[in-house]
């Protein structure tokens, strides 16, 4: 083992897990709002995930996935529309993908709101999705993704300490790493969500004991 540590983000960094993650989200959008979802059908589900790779640099966690999902199911059926952020965001006159994209901060306090909607509810609905889905068809959840290319040799062959810090909840990215990229990384050196506060892990845990045997190898 190499004297160095690398802490990595997972999504966008060593994994491209948008094509899962926006499918996850239509699958628990569907659940969680089937009335908005009456009249989308194949050809519209095809548009609203091809738009969610555009969308995608404004996802910090997943379940905000499932939150542009129903933006873009209200851009395509204005009957399927059900708050006032129809009014305030001008939704009437046509709001597209880009201006969500640009104005995403703004967007999701105020849906969250209209639509009556807590984070915490949404977390577990978008990680009971992706638990069906790996237990009825676990080929086609991996399917879903892939890593960038080179990462996973990197992974593979490096000679540091690595460990994942991810929004993504930890048991996702280590199936992902175990199967897709055959790297198996220790479950406790991936921080992912509800970990907690993961700066606090990484100073007590990880940062403050080579500080401490760096201090102890200068003093020798």
């Amino acid at each position: 083992m190499g004297g160095h540590l690398y802490a990595l983000d997972f999504d966008g960094v060593l994994c491209d897990s948008c094509g899962e993650s926006s499918l996850s989200a239509v699958k628990a959008a569907k659940v969680r709002w089937p009335s908005v979802f009456e009249h989308i059908d194949a050809t519209m589900e095809g548009w609203i995930v091809e738009q969610m790779y555009t969308l995608r640099p404004v996802v910090e966690t997943g379940y905000e996935n499932l939150l542009l999902v129903r933006l873009l199911v209200e851009i395509l059926v204005p009957s399927a529309r059900h708050s006032s952020v129809s009014y305030m965001c001008k939704v009437s006159e046509g709001l597209s993908v880009q201006e969500i994209l640009e104005n995403w901060l703004k967007l999701k306090p105020t849906i969250m709101s209209e639509w009556n909607e807590d984070r915490e509810s949404l977390v577990d609905l978008f990680g009971r999705i992706r638990d069906e889905w790996i237990e009825n068809d676990l080929p086609g959840w991996i399917g879903a993704n892939r890593f960038y290319p080179g990462t996973a040799d990197a992974l593979k062959f490096s000679s540091s300490e690595i460990y994942i810090v991810t929004t993504k909840q930890g048991r996702f990215a280590e199936a992902l790493l175990k199967e897709l990229a055959g790297i198996e990384i220790p479950s406790e050196r991936i921080y992912g969500l509800g970990t907690g506060l993961v700066h606090y892990y990484l100073r007590s845990k990880i940062l403050e004991p080579m500080r401490l045997t760096l201090r102890n190898r200068s003093q020798r």
